[in-house]
């Protein structure tokens, strides 16, 4: 598998690392497909757990947050640098744990 890093409009349907609501745009050429009654939403934007601390029970607590956001089919990014591989010929985003 070859890494590579750069920009690209072609992340969708993918959760990314940060905040990306006043960075995106309509893929009109999606949109224009949808049935009349479809629901366009924005992006959606969650607080995710991304470390954890066990207890002696064994039970699993989150201790450490990021922002990441949903990019839904019909979303572009407008040109935001970030780190992905090809996947079955498709780019995924990456998150670094460290």
């Amino acid at each position: 598998m070859k890494f590579f890093s750069g920009e690209s409009k072609d992340i969708k349907n993918s959760w990314i690392y940060g905040n990306y609501i006043y960075e995106f745009e309509l893929d009109w050429e999606i949109v224009k497909e949808l049935p009349i009654r479809a629901s366009i939403r924005p992006p959606i934007i969650k607080n995710l757990p991304i470390d954890f601390e066990f207890t002696t029970n064994g039970e699993r607590i989150a201790n450490k947050f990021s922002k990441f956001t949903f990019l839904g089919g019909m979303y572009t990014l407008l040109g935001t640098l970030y780190q992905y591989i090809f996947f079955n010929g498709k780019p995924v985003s990456l998150y670094a744990f460290n």
